[in-house]
């Protein structure tokens, strides 16, 4: 949303510095996604590593076994 003096500025910028501008705006949504994805993929991981202890606590069999070498 647009505040009626911003929209007044960028009419006013030269057209590279508008686009630079939006550039720039795309490259923090961008970037705040990512991070946003990263975060969940995180929380992923201690979810299932979580559940994984409380299983092997409770003395059930693990769902999958693997090794990594």
């Amino acid at each position: 949303m647009y505040d009626l003096d911003i929209k007044e500025v960028l009419a006013r910028l030269p057209r590279e510095a508008v686009d630079a501008r939006n550039q720039r705006l795309k490259r923090a949504m961008d970037l705040s996604m990512k991070h946003d994805s990263q975060l969940l993929r995180v929380l992923v991981v201690s979810q299932v590593k979580k559940e994984n202890a409380e299983r092997e606590a409770s003395g059930a069999l693990p769902l999958y076994q693997c090794t990594i070498s």
